[in-house]
């Protein structure tokens, strides 16, 4: 099964990446991925075709391959939004670009888009990065019960303080 933690850039994707990868590692369920292209999904698929494991890969792009492992029942997401005013100068000042090469480059439109493809999935858990942020053990306690994976009060109290 393939895991996608596909949230919203600057909205903490990534934390929610290193959550989910480090709950499935430790379940003895699969590996990580890390990040990777919507593109290049088809050839990492290939790749892992025989390969019976959980597979967690994060990926901020939507494509029709990826569709089909949702449509098959063999993917499920980990999806986080966030108000798009803070992820777009997020975004500015990590790539130090300005308003306008942000505008022209339809950073505000792309948000949209993919949220809309990730969210019309089955089986995507969708999360707000500021409540996520405020109560992070809420946030491992949803992804486990998402998956399928018990987890301990204190084991979710340490995921969440390792990260």
């Amino acid at each position: 099964m393939w895991i996608f933690c596909c949230g919203m850039q600057r909205s903490g994707s990534t934390l929610q990446f290193q959550i989910t990868a480090k709950m499935v590692e430790d379940a003895g369920l699969g590996q990580r991925m890390e990040w990777t292209r919507a593109k290049r999904f088809r050839k990492l698929r290939k790749e892992h075709l025989n390969n019976p494991s959980w597979k967690v890969l994060k990926s901020h792009a939507f494509s029709e391959k990826m569709e089909k492992e949702f449509r098959r029942g063999n993917a499920k997401g980990v999806y986080c939004y966030r108000d798009l005013r803070d992820a777009f100068v997020s975004s500015m000042r990590k790539h130090e670009l300005t308003f306008e090469q942000m505008w022209e480059a339809q950073f505000l439109e792309t948000c949209i888009r993919q949220y809309e493809k990730w969210t019309a999935m089955p089986r995507v858990l969708v999360s707000k990065y500021e409540q996520m942020i405020a109560d992070l053990p809420a946030e491992v306690a949803r992804i486990a019960k998402h998956l399928g994976i018990e987890l301990s009060s204190e084991k979710i109290q340490q995921l969440a303080d390792e990260h």
